[in-house]
């Protein structure tokens, strides 16, 4: 057996740079052709773009400071700040709300708003409005005297960037039934395509390479592909009890350096091992080689591998200098 430790991350490695919040919104609708089935609105990536340059996307961003102002918020009805912390499990949710509505507005120029009576805009009125994408977003609801519906805004993915990207972000993303009459357009600056596609058509033109999609996009149309009709897939996406975090990490081994997603067997193990997202952990399990996995807690693999004990059997010490 190797008496030689496995290579233990760097205390000079650089943690990875921490990910801005940020919030996406996913537009249903039925679709309107002779084919079943729902649509999702999706926008194109300029190519020059920092982040995701010519991929395809739903309407997002990150989150501004006004999106946390007193007078915003005192136009978010439907939900409570109380509300929003307990679903988000965090303070100061209902600002990804507002960004979430907020950027479909000025990314796609569909208005999620209500007038003072609560009720949709009227789809001439929000033809009209358009123009108005670029404006300061709280001076434009308050001129305009609209209101935010965070309530009927479904929770439903948190997904955070890989470490290595130029760019990383804390997204959560939300689902919301697409306003009647108003088919939205590209900013022509951020976005320079839009359009209305049934997820599994998305899918298949990513699989013949017309189109790119990255991999939380892609898990986003598969899950919603299952859905014929879009109220159903709006109440699916309401009804999810508790959203799991999705944040992919890297790490080394025999193959390089790789990354891993929440269904692989080393995700939990390599967040584990490496909190800071330095990259410099090792994705293998190997026999007779001990592998330290935090501060206190030391794997020590046997050279016993089978059906029934895996690459082998594992112990675990836990302490410093009196073992356990």
């Amino acid at each position: 057996m190797s008496t030689q430790p496995a290579a233990k991350p760097s205390t000079e490695a650089k943690p990875a740079p921490k990910p801005r919040p940020a919030a996406t919104i996913i537009l249903l609708r039925q679709a309107r052709t002779v084919r079943e089935g729902i649509e999702v609105l999706m926008l194109k990536r300029t190519q020059n773009a920092a982040f995701l340059g010519g991929a395809y996307v739903f309407p997002g961003g990150s989150l501004d400071a006004a999106d946390a102002d007193p007078r915003v918020l005192a136009r978010v009805t439907g939900l409570s700040a109380g509300e929003a912390d307990a679903r988000l499990g965090i303070p100061g949710a209902l600002a990804y709300y507002v960004a979430a509505v907020r950027e479909c507005f000025e990314e796609a120029a569909i208005l999620l708003l209500r007038d003072e009576r609560g009720n949709p805009l009227d789809p001439d009125r929000a033809a009209r409005l358009a123009r108005h994408r670029n404006d300061p977003f709280l001076e434009f609801i308050e001129r305009e005297n609209l209101f935010i519906p965070a309530g009927e805004l479904a929770y439903y993915g948190h997904w955070i960037t890989a470490p290595g990207r130029s760019r990383r972000f804390d997204t959560r993303f939300f689902v919301a039934r697409a306003p009647e009459g108003q088919e939205g357009s590209h900013d022509d600056t951020e976005t320079v395509h839009s359009m209305w596609v049934r997820p599994q058509d998305a899918l298949e033109r990513a699989a013949r390479n017309e189109i790119d999609l990255v991999f939380a996009t892609q898990t986003t149309l598969k899950d919603l592909s299952r859905f014929e009709d879009a109220r159903k897939a709006y109440e699916y996406a309401r009804a999810i009890p508790e959203v799991v975090t999705n944040r992919a990490c890297r790490a080394l081994g025999r193959d390089g350096e790789r990354i891993f997603r929440r269904g692989d067997p080393q995700y939990f193990e390599i967040h584990w091992c490496d909190p800071e997202e330095t990259g410099t952990s090792s994705y293998e399990i190997l026999p007779g080689v001990p592998k330290r996995l935090d501060r206190l807690v030391t794997r020590l693999t046997a050279p016993n591998p089978g059906a029934m004990t895996g690459p082998g059997t594992n112990t675990y010490l836990v302490g410093t200098d009196a073992l356990a």
